[in-house]
């Protein structure tokens, strides 16, 4: 697992940031949620990153009758225990229960 550059740490730790705060989020919600990021394309490789690395999961959900995609953080023990010390805080506080 290669390290985050600088500049890809505070953008990525602002989505898991914001992904801490609201919970399951969608793409266009989390990109209202966290406007640090203004071009679309780096926000969508932001979250290519943090999904390769294992650190946000990825679903897919029915949303009003249509596909979705939610962003959430990984609810492992052990990424938990990594975004903790990304995020400084414990991993207790990073349980989130189920989109629905």
């Amino acid at each position: 697992m290669k390290p985050l550059r600088t500049d890809a740490l505070k953008k990525g730790k602002d989505v898991l940031l914001a992904l801490k705060q609201y919970g399951p989020l969608t793409r266009k919600t989390l990109q209202l949620v966290v406007p640090t990021i203004k071009d679309e394309r780096n926000f969508r490789r932001t979250l290519a990153r943090l999904s390769e690395k294992s650190l946000i999961q990825k679903r897919y959900e029915l949303i009003n009758g249509a596909k979705g995609t939610i962003y959430q953080l990984n609810q492992d023990l052990h990424f938990r225990n990594i975004l903790s010390q990304l995020l400084e805080c414990q991993p207790d506080d990073l349980k989130q229960r189920e989109f629905r």
